[in-house]
């Protein structure tokens, strides 16, 4: 019995080592009573790190504050709410946990790190440029709460199934760029897509009509104001739509002479609306299968 329970604490103890880290390893900035970790100099690769230093809590990972470091396995306390811009890149991370309390993951925050699942918590809700990008994921299922996927975020990892929720309305440029995804269906709420998202063979299948559309045919359409008034807001919805979505313009105005372009999701029927400063639309449909631009004049005034 004495054998046994010596055995046992020495395995406890070997466990409690594996994970157990001075605070001195890690190098910090405290700003306002709160602690940004920056740096790692201990040696154990399976780590948690501390929420509270110094009696200060532990909010971010800061700017490449793991950038190369031999590390197979983090866990980040739930005091800490950003991940900072390559924070675990070029890592042996095979496992990472990411609390409730983060909201942001920085750009290339996990880039080349060899993770094959990641589960992002409902918090999250915007996934840097090349958050994830060459990692060994094969599968992610993105929270509702983001509402937006940073461009190249998963590029070049083999992911072989997404799942995007209703919040997600801009997906970025090559965001799963050289994945091995075939199809993907993406809700009604995506409204713009960046050039080379997914790659050319792969089928997207709007969730809101089921339709099936190929994303090699993918167009610009630019838009002209012809009609002697400044537009404050453009929508550009598909056809089979029920709602028009955002506003494409944002913070510009489109005056008259000028032009804007944007990127469709994918080639098909689409429904044009602008406003001008006295609250009138103009509107146009048109089928898009190739690069195409739509003037809008006072013939279109509804």
């Amino acid at each position: 019995m004495k054998k046994s329970w010596l055995l046992l604490a020495c395995i406890l103890c070997s466990t409690l080592a594996l994970f157990a880290q001075n605070t001195s390893d890690f190098k910090t900035r405290i700003v306002n009573g709160q602690v940004t970790i920056t740096g790692y100099s201990g040696s154990v690769p399976d780590i948690r790190i501390p929420d509270r230093i110094n009696r200060m809590p532990v909010t971010s990972i800061g700017v490449g504050a793991f950038i190369g470091v031999w590390l197979t396995s983090v866990v980040i306390p739930n005091s800490v709410t950003a991940i900072g811009d390559y924070a675990f890149a070029e890592t042996s991370l095979t496992s990472v946990v990411i609390p409730n309390s983060v909201t942001s993951i920085g750009i290339g925050a996990f880039y080349a790190a060899p993770l094959t699942s990641v589960k992002l918590p409902n918090s999250v809700t915007s996934i840097g440029i090349g958050a994830f990008a060459l990692t060994r994921l094969t599968s992610v299922v993105i929270p509702n709460s983001v509402t937006a996927i940073g461009d190249l975020a998963f590029a070049e990892t083999p992911l072989t199934s997404v799942v995007i929720p209703n919040s997600v309305t801009a997906i970025g440029e090559g965001a799963f760029y050289e994945t091995p995804l075939t199809s993907v269906r993406l809700p009604n709420s995506v409204t713009s897509i960046g050039v080379g998202a997914f790659d050319d063979d792969v089928e997207i299948i709007r969730t809101d009509s089921g339709a099936k559309k190929s994303v090699s045919a993918s167009s610009v359409l630019t838009v002209v104001n012809n009609t002697g008034y400044a537009f404050y807001y453009l929508y550009i919805s598909s056809s089979d739509s029920d709602t028009w979505g955002r506003d494409v313009l944002g913070d510009q105005v489109l005056y008259d002479g000028q032009s804007f372009r944007y990127t469709l999701p994918y080639n098909g029927t689409w429904d044009i609306i602008a406003e001008d400063g006295d609250n009138d639309t103009y509107t146009r449909r048109l089928t898009v299968t190739s690069d195409t631009t739509l003037t809008l004049t006072l013939d279109d005034l509804d």
